[in-house]
């Protein structure tokens, strides 16, 4: 009887930490090598969205943007990766739009400070 509650039991954990019963991730890591955080940005933006969604998707994923118009429409969005001592470092996503859609995502990583 033991046996067989202790099976119970076990099969029961195993079903509740079944990894399709999880809820899917959906933060945004950050990454400080351009190209990761490339990939990462594009997991969750796509081009000819609305620019109006791609803003909200990265406020959302704790990025502060602003929109700025050097000769084309951009958005610039950013958010601090770790900040040491006097320096932090730092990840610009530069999404380009024209007409209200999103046509080009560029990213930046660096430090910032001495």
């Amino acid at each position: 009887m033991k046996r067989m509650m202790l099976l119970a039991v076990c099969t029961l954990a195993g079903c509740l930490t079944n990894p399709f019963w999880t809820s899917p991730r959906t933060s945004m890591e950050l990454h400080l090598d351009d190209e990761d955080m490339l990939v990462e940005v594009k997991r969750f933006l796509s081009l000819g969205m609305p620019i109006d969604n791609a803003k909200r998707i990265m406020q959302q994923n704790g990025f502060q943007c602003q929109e700025r118009n050097h000769g084309a429409a951009q958005l610039n969005c950013w958010a601090v990766y770790k900040t040491h001592f006097l320096r932090s470092d730092e990840i610009h996503i530069l999404l380009s739009h024209e007409s209200g859609l999103l046509n080009e995502i560029k990213v930046e990583c660096y430090s910032v400070g001495p």
